[in-house]
């Protein structure tokens, strides 16, 4: 079965890798240390998402133990009306975040799809001019401003 893994993501490197189990595998659509634009969650979920995957973790293979974190009520209850049939959707309650080596523990022989950002929880120390944890779009690197409600472009790509 597909089980996407819903809500918000990241990954602290204390929390070091984990194995995926046998008969599974997990895909993410972004990079580590990248985020998923706005939107572009609900069109993975719903399979019409225009871009390729940026891996696929096969079993016995190891992949950042990544942590899903709680999402909005709404956003929950949209996702869910718009999901593929025959495939789940995964939350997590913990506010703390459920580690992706429990996910894979409780629900072992499933493909599984990333279908959040991949934050990686680092001190402040320049990340962003490189595009550490910002959207990568075509030609730029664009953060969400919460209050003016709209991407910013942070940095430019060659």
């Amino acid at each position: 079965m597909k089980i996407f893994l819903c809500g918000h993501g990241g990954w602290n490197p204390a929390d070091g890798h984990t194995q995926v189990p046998a008969n599974s595998s997990i895909t993410f659509y972004t990079q580590n240390a990248k985020l998923l634009k706005g939107g572009d969650d609900y069109k993975v979920i719903q399979g019409t998402f225009w871009g390729q995957p940026d891996s696929v973790v096969g079993a016995f293979h190891t992949c950042p133990n990544m942590r899903l974190y709680p999402d909005d009520p709404t956003v929950i209850s949209y996702s869910e009306s718009v999901k593929q049939k025959g495939t789940r959707l995964l939350w997590s309650t913990d506010s703390n975040g459920e580690l992706l080596s429990k996910i894979f523990k409780d629900n072992p022989g499933n493909d599984f799809i990333w279908a959040c950002c991949r934050h990686v929880n680092l001190r402040n120390a320049g990340g962003e001019a490189l595009g550490v944890n910002l959207v990568e779009e075509k030609t730029k690197y664009t953060k969400y401003d919460y209050n003016a409600q709209k991407y910013n472009t942070v940095i430019g790509r060659k």
